[in-house]
């Protein structure tokens, strides 16, 4: 998952560290050496209008901590905000958010020959976005940030964001 600290974001957006604070409490956050670092999803999903210019530079100071994101329910309003802000921000962002989402789907379908997610499609189809390497390519048009092997990587995603629980033959990818 993409991380931003305190520190990047106050110099991404050239603001006092009370305004920081006051923004970013709000969110979930990680500590990494002593140094707490929030979801760069999240973070974008709340800067406000006059700073969407600072979204690039956000993304490029983000790092990524290796962890997978693991959503549930609750992510979903921040992400749909975050899609709010994207398509209002970002050139082609719609289009590039429908690639990854089409690409998203034709891997699980070819992972996982069942109809046994569709009942998690709504969900999975928004929390997409929250992918490190997704997020990057529909901010920068990078397709090298996408996933090679869409199948493993969709089989894997729709694992951890499965609302019930799953039989093997969806883990194996096996289901008929």
């Amino acid at each position: 998952m993409l991380l931003i600290t305190q520190k990047d974001y106050q110099e991404a957006c050239q603001i006092g560290m009370r305004q920081v604070y006051a923004r970013l409490k709000p969110l979930t956050s990680k500590t990494i050496a002593g140094v707490k670092h929030y979801p760069l999803p999240d973070v974008l999903a709340g800067l406000p209008p006059k700073y969407a210019s600072t979204a690039l530079v956000l993304l490029k100071r983000a790092v990524e901590d290796g962890a997978r994101f693991c959503g549930d329910d609750g992510d979903l309003p921040a992400t749909e905000a975050l899609e709010r802000f994207l398509n209002a921000h970002v050139h082609g962002a719609a289009h590039r958010i429908a690639q990854c989402r089409k690409s998203y789907f034709h891997g699980l379908g070819l992972a996982v020959r069942s109809s046994g997610w569709m009942c998690d499609a709504e969900r999975l189809r928004v929390l997409i976005l929250r992918d490190g390497g997704c997020l990057s390519f529909i901010m920068t048009g990078d397709p090298s940030t996408l996933p090679r092997d869409w199948a493993a990587f969709s089989r894997v995603f729709a694992l951890l964001h499965a609302s019930a629980p799953l039989t093997s033959e969806y883990v194996t990818g096996l289901a008929a």
